[in-house]
């Protein structure tokens, strides 16, 4: 399962050839544009690593964040930290459900053969 969505699998080689088919490219596109177009316009980061989001919060300039270390362990003891890491996983959570809302409420728009191979 960890490898499900991976670029090397052998399933989303197919999906990939199969959907740049025409017909399939088309559907696919139809259905996913618009909450793909809003994730790749989204203004703030996802990034849910903690020591991260800890220079983020602390404004520190590219400069300074090459030198500067924190653990994870260390940057998510800080409230801040926290409350910002809660906040983006909610944002991903509710761009995520979009995403998979669209493809479940479009699965008849979707050819046969790429309903076959995620079946697989």
């Amino acid at each position: 399962m960890n490898s499900l969505f991976r670029s090397n699998n052998s399933i989303t080689h197919l999906l990939s050839a199969y959907a740049n088919r025409g017909m399939g490219l088309v559907q696919l596109k139809e259905i996913l544009r618009d909450p793909l177009v809003d994730l790749i316009s989204f203004k703030s980061s996802l990034n849910l690593k903690p020591s991260d989001i800890y220079k983020e919060i602390k404004n520190m300039r590219p400069e300074d964040k090459s030198q500067f270390s924190i653990r994870d362990s260390e940057a998510i003891k800080d409230e801040k930290v926290r409350q910002e890491q809660k906040a983006r996983l909610n944002e991903l959570v509710k761009r995520c459900e979009d995403i998979f809302q669209r493809i479940t409420t479009n699965v008849n728009r979707i050819p046969y053969g790429i309903r076959w191979l995620c079946n697989q």
